[in-house]
């Protein structure tokens, strides 16, 4: 019984020496460390700096230039359910603003409920990305936005044509004073 009261009290006196050392080294190298830590930051600040360029002001483009009545034209595209092909699905089900513009789900779901293949991306910034969608296939946010109101898993319309059909009259027309008479099917596909 006394060696191992004698072995516990040791292994207690180790346990302290060691939890001692590692404090008063602590102490010492708090400095150092905080120096060592500043300077990292410094280089990796630095080295951002040389590959990125600051965020512009806006993402307008001469053909996509942004303005209060395309923005209001937006919003309301955005957040309206009836162009998907079951009236259920909005741009933000799977890019909610509340979550950082994507939606949290391992897969998103489209009209039906149907089960997206991939996760909802983030929207934010995405008009400075060269290409757009998963796949890279879209030209822009612009081209993303119509091929996905007749892609197979989020609003599912059969055509375009379709899809703007479901969109309101009032909005229909906000939509072709703001960005110009309304193209073909085959033609906005292939935009």
């Amino acid at each position: 019984m006394m060696k191992l009261q004698t072995l516990a009290t040791l292994a207690a006196g180790i346990a302290l020496t060691g939890v001692a050392f590692v404090l008063a080294i602590g102490a010492f190298d708090t400095n150092h460390a905080a120096a060592r830590t500043a300077d990292v930051d410094a280089d990796l600040l630095n080295d951002a700096r040389s590959n990125f360029q600051p965020l512009p002001q806006d993402m307008a483009t001469p053909e996509f230039p942004i303005t209060p009545s395309r923005v209001e034209l937006g919003r309301k595209l955005f957040f309206d359910p009836r162009i998907s092909v079951d009236g259920t699905v909005s741009c933000a089900r799977c890019h909610q603003p509340a979550l950082y513009g994507r939606d949290g789900l391992p897969k998103a779901r489209g009209a039906h409920d149907t089960l997206n293949p991939r996760k909802a991306p983030t929207i934010l910034n995405a008009a400075l990305q060269f290409k757009a969608h998963w796949r890279g296939d879209r030209e822009n946010v612009e081209d993303e936005a119509k091929q996905v109101l007749i892609g197979l898993f989020s609003f599912i319309n059969p055509d375009y044509a379709s899809a703007m059909a479901r969109i309101n009259p009032g909005i229909r027309t906000r939509s072709r004073r703001i960005t110009g008479p309304r193209r073909s099917a085959r033609s906005s596909a292939r935009s």
